[in-house]
């Protein structure tokens, strides 16, 4: 839970923190590497590259990137490519071809909504990060419903056993 916590915490995980830089008017991957390593100073699980036991991790500067302790291992993160990899929106010429595509499932993908006459500015882009955290709390209730039916089917079988 910890290591979640240092990912997808609001206004210190690294999820917020890439997707408050990317609505920055020049977002660099040193400004987002430091505030990880700022707003997280003395967490548990973060450290600096030069810490990792790889040489290969150790030869990324600390504003290059991170390391993150998870429960299977040491990860060293390279931030280098983060926020262009982070914005999920799609090109708005390619978007008007695929809505006025004359296949109806191709039409169907992508279908013409309310934010379609709103620009795309940075302050309401799409970020991987918010999707990839969006579907983790699906998967999490989703878990978390199935479980406590888990429970009481395997009580069932144990009681029925049990007679």
């Amino acid at each position: 839970m910890i290591c979640l916590d240092l990912i997808e915490a609001k206004t210190t995980g690294c999820f917020d923190l890439l997707d408050e830089e990317s609505k920055l008017p020049t977002p660099r991957p040193e400004h987002f590497t430091h505030e990880v390593h700022n707003r997280n100073k003395g967490h548990a699980r973060l450290d600096f590259p030069r810490k990792s036991k790889l040489r290969v991790s150790r030869e990324i500067r600390d504003d290059e990137g991170f390391l993150v302790q998870h429960f299977a291992g040491s990860v060293v993160y390279s931030t280098a490519q983060f926020i262009e990899k982070n914005n999920d929106a799609l090109h708005t010429s390619l978007l008007i071809l695929v809505q006025e595509s004359r296949n109806s499932f191709i039409r169907n993908v992508f279908p013409k909504g309310p934010e379609q006459g709103q620009s795309a500015g940075k302050l309401n882009f799409i970020s991987v990060g918010s999707k990839f955290r969006s579907q983790l709390a699906d998967l999490m209730n989703k878990l978390r419903s199935t479980v406590s039916k888990q429970a009481v089917i395997i009580k069932r079988i144990h009681a029925h056993f049990l007679i």
